[in-house]
């Protein structure tokens, strides 16, 4: 690590890295200490309540929005520090644009958003949050025929939102590192990793299991959230069942380690349903250690696929043609739905 640090290409940068590097070898998941007795626990409950009821009065945030009206409702108001989300389709159904507009909308609470995408590139991700505007479309990028009133208008629209995205950063030892300094330098109150299919341990893993591998990075991004006290976003992928056997989606449906489930906080599952005159997504709540899970979100895309409105739907799944009744899980219908839920 010296030797490297006197090294003339190595920037400071690279310094800070090998810092965090070194620590999180040294310390572990997490640092060891003792067992506590529950009257000490029960004291910290006790503080953090005070402390939100303080923030509240304060008109402060507690938590962060999903930029999803019904969402945030399930989860008392949005996501909370500590908490490891899972988002999870097939490829091509649309994790990455729910992921850009939960990102948004987190920003636009003025919440620092850190993006690490191990998929698409800086500027991909910032075409497509352009498209999610609405005034410039994908063809008048391609074609060389932007409208330069309404892409200014755009630009303008989403330049003061603080998210940072990373682009580069492969592993899971590079995304921790990056991360902490992002925290410590108050440039990150949520974070979203897309994917962990791609992540370069998953690629690159010995003699060990690939489950094994996965089960490791979701442990240790777990003990993350929980050292950095913030909510971490992590994409994956679903297996080819439920789409072969056209069913709502189930935990035992995520790819490659039942661990996934376990280390979560909260799974929200993408399912595409298309209809003759619509094309939507049903977001499945298949985890939620807080409260109400197995409810199912309806959201409908914009022209472009990058953004989403949320609402109950008019009618059952049951009543979407073509379509199978699922075994599991419960639609909103209607408001009156939602303000049953026992919260």
């Amino acid at each position: 690590f010296l030797q490297n640090a006197l090294l003339p290409q190595t920037s400071e940068q690279d310094i800070l890295t090998g810092t965090e590097l070194f620590i999180h070898n040294v310390e572990g998941p997490s640092p060891l200490m003792s067992e506590r007795k529950l009257d000490k626990v029960l004291e910290d409950v006790k503080a953090d309540a005070k402390k939100t009821e303080e923030n509240v009065d304060k008109g402060r945030i507690t938590r962060i929005t999903t930029g999803f009206s019904y969402m945030d409702r399930v989860f008392y108001g949005g996501l909370k520090a500590g908490q490891l989300v899972i988002l999870a389709a097939r490829p091509s159904v649309g994790k990455t644009a729910v992921m850009l507009q939960m990102a948004k909308s987190a920003a636009k609470a003025g919440n620092p958003v850190q993006v690490y995408s191990l998929e698409m590139t800086c500027q991909e991700l910032g075409e497509r949050m352009l498209f999610s505007t609405g005034k410039v479309l994908p063809m008048q990028i391609t074609t060389g025929r932007v409208e330069w009133q309404a892409y200014t208008q755009a630009e303008n629209e989403l330049k003061p939102m603080p998210i940072y995205i990373n682009d580069f950063s492969r592993s899971m030892d590079e995304i921790v590192s990056r991360l902490t300094q992002a925290v410590k330098q108050n440039r990150c109150k949520i974070a979203f990793i897309d994917y962990l299919g791609l992540m370069q341990d998953c690629l690159s893993f010995g003699n060990a299991k690939l489950y094994q591998v996965i089960a490791k990075i979701t442990g240790n991004l777990k003990a993350v959230a929980k050292r950095l006290e913030i909510p971490i976003v992590l994409l994956c992928q679903m297996n080819r069942d439920q789409a072969k056997e056209k069913r709502a989606p189930e935990l035992y449906d995520l790819r490659d380690s039942g661990r996934i489930e376990q280390d979560a906080d909260i799974v929200l599952m993408l399912e595409p349903k298309y209809s003759p005159d619509k094309k939507q997504l049903y977001a499945w709540l298949r985890k939620n250690r807080s409260g109400v899970r197995d409810i199912a979100f309806v959201l409908e895309p914009n022209a472009t696929y990058s953004a989403f409105s949320e609402y109950p739907p008019e009618q059952g799944v049951q009543e979407i043609p073509d379509e199978p009744k699922p075994t599991q899980g419960t639609m909103f219908k209607d408001q009156e739905d939602i303000n049953d839920l026992p919260f």
